[in-house]
């Protein structure tokens, strides 16, 4: 496989350096440009991965944190039966950027702490990859020792395009959104590697496949 798969505005180390006896990436990208699809791709390949999202809705049924965020944002936060009315928060919460910061220093730390105890599990030789939407906003990336952060991006226009068709979003819900998240310039600033994808699945495994086999060829001697 080629370098040549990668553009001039993507990011690729020439060397791949563990720092432990596991190796840990952060892969986190721009709204839409693909970040869900990378991390499938690297669970299809055998690679451990854990999704941010997913513990984070862990957080939010526990009671501590409901309460709290009823006091904040209304009882309407949460069904009867206690589940979370995700349309409801993510439209109060999305509605301005304080509410964002809040929700961030709530849940945040809590997600850290089931990180932290996820990697003391690590098995010798083994590549975990975190799933985080907001991996630099939530400043994810000062806690933990990432060997690697791959931030997936892609043009705005065909990231409008497919959140209109995937969840039906104006281009004014689209960039509401945008806007409380960290530039895209900023977030390819603070990677190591940037995966640029607007073209076919098939060339954005390529890429994926590229840096797996680097990975796994810069695997020290002495780990299995």
């Amino acid at each position: 496989m080629s370098e040549n798969i990668f553009n001039e505005l993507e990011k690729v180390p020439k060397h791949f350096f563990w720092k432990k006896n596991y190796y840990l990436i952060g892969l986190t990208g721009t709204l839409a440009a693909g970040k869900s699809t990378v991390a499938e791709i690297f669970k299809k390949k055998g690679f451990k991965v854990i999704h941010a999202d997913d513990v984070a809705k862990k957080m939010y049924l526990k009671d501590e944190v409901k309460k709290k965020i009823i006091d904040k944002f209304g009882r309407e936060s949460y069904f009867d039966d206690q589940t979370l009315n995700t349309k409801y928060l993510a439209n109060t919460i999305f509605s301005k950027k304080e509410n964002v910061e809040w929700i961030n220093q709530l849940i945040h730390p809590l997600v850290k702490e089931e990180l932290k105890k996820e990697l003391e599990k690590a098995k010798e030789g083994e590549i975990i990859v975190y799933d985080v939407p907001l991996l630099f906003e939530s400043n994810s990336h000062l806690h933990q020792e990432f060997d690697l952060f791959i931030v997936i991006d892609a043009p705005l226009e065909i990231r409008i395009k497919r959140t209109h068709v995937r969840n039906n979003w104006t281009k004014e819900e689209f960039l509401k959104r945008e806007k409380n998240q960290m530039p895209a310039e900023k977030k390819r600033t603070l990677s190591n590697c940037v995966i640029w994808n607007d073209k076919s699945l098939d060339i954005l495994e390529k890429k994926i496949d590229f840096i797996i086999k680097n990975i796994e060829n810069s695997k020290p001697k002495n780990l299995s």
